[in-house]
């Protein structure tokens, strides 16, 4: 019988000569992969939320933020805000209004969020502008000289009368939800809600005085706007049917071939505004709960 010594050495031995064994093994399953030299970053760029400051503001630190490793930055929303140029934009009054020079929002003008936009795309980011859908601001037909302005740009807060009554049908909601309504479709600490399901048919951005299907324009100032007048300047919130389309597909209808026209960005005063005509209600309208109308 060995000696506890030399069993030990043999059991070394043995453990040491496997453990090369198992190392020339694994060295030759490995020849012919190629190991990364360094791990590699596949993570998508940081947002960066960038509210409290203008246009201006950003403009000028957009270098910085591109340098400091952010891939696209977050501002609020751009519209024009009900309660004014003191709002950050989340009660909207016009989304189409981003401020003029003379006529300011919180945040700048619209050359001015152009201006940023513009700059921090061509370094290769982002600008991801943040929108509201599904409510307006506090103002509604009952607060007083708000329906007589024409009330919020685009939208309306009474059913049409189809009489040509700028004031429409009291008692309905036009484009937003009840407010005795409940769940979903209350008002959030007191903004309209907005009914998607509606489809009031109107032109929502008159281009021509006297079109009957032009949404009531407003006859005298609220916070010294007057909402929804004509003019020839509204063309650009409309395609040009003159440019190409793009044809879809809609799966909840079956209906194919459906035209998209683009905008016209060279030229916007070309797009064509819808000639309809009025729109009408339904016999089974409920005053109330919004519009059910369609043309005639």
């Amino acid at each position: 019988m060995k000696a506890w010594s030399e069993q030990l050495t043999d059991r070394s031995t043995v453990h040491v000569e496997d453990l090369i064994r198992r190392s020339l093994v694994a060295a030759g399953l490995l020849v012919g992969f190629a190991l990364p030299a360094s791990g590699q970053d596949t993570s998508p760029p940081v947002i960066f939320q960038h509210f409290e400051t203008t246009y201006d503001n950003q403009v000028s630190r957009a270098a910085d933020i591109f340098l400091a490793g952010y891939g696209s930055v977050w501002v609020p929303p751009a519209g024009r805000a009900s309660t004014g140029s003191g709002s950050v934009g989340y009660d909207p009054y016009d989304r189409f209004d981003l401020g003029q020079w003379d006529d300011r929002t919180l945040h700048g003008t619209e050359q001015g969020l152009r201006a940023f936009a513009d700059k921090f795309e061509r370094a290769g980011g982002a600008v991801i502008v943040d929108l509201v859908w599904n409510h307006n601001g506090f103002q509604y037909d009952d607060t007083p000289g708000f329906l007589e302005s024409g009330g919020y740009p685009g939208l309306v807060t009474r059913d049409p009368s189809g009489d040509g009554n700028p004031q429409g049908v009291p008692g309905t909601n036009g484009d937003f939800h009840s407010p005795f309504d409940g769940g979903f479709d209350a008002r959030f600490i007191g903004l309209i809600d907005i009914a998607h399901e509606n489809n009031v048919q109107l032109i929502r951005n008159p281009v021509e005085p006297n079109n009957p299907l032009n949404i009531a324009p407003g006859s005298q100032p609220f916070n010294g706007r007057v909402a929804n007048l004509p003019t020839p300047n509204n063309a650009r919130f409309y395609p040009d049917r003159d440019l190409d389309p793009i044809f879809v597909y809609n799966p909840a209808t079956g209906q194919q071939d459906i035209a998209i026209y683009p905008f016209n960005t060279e030229d916007p005063t070309a797009g064509d505004w819808p000639a309809q005509r009025p729109a009408v209600h339904r016999p089974n309208h409920r005053p109330g709960r919004g519009p059910r109308c369609r043309p005639r």
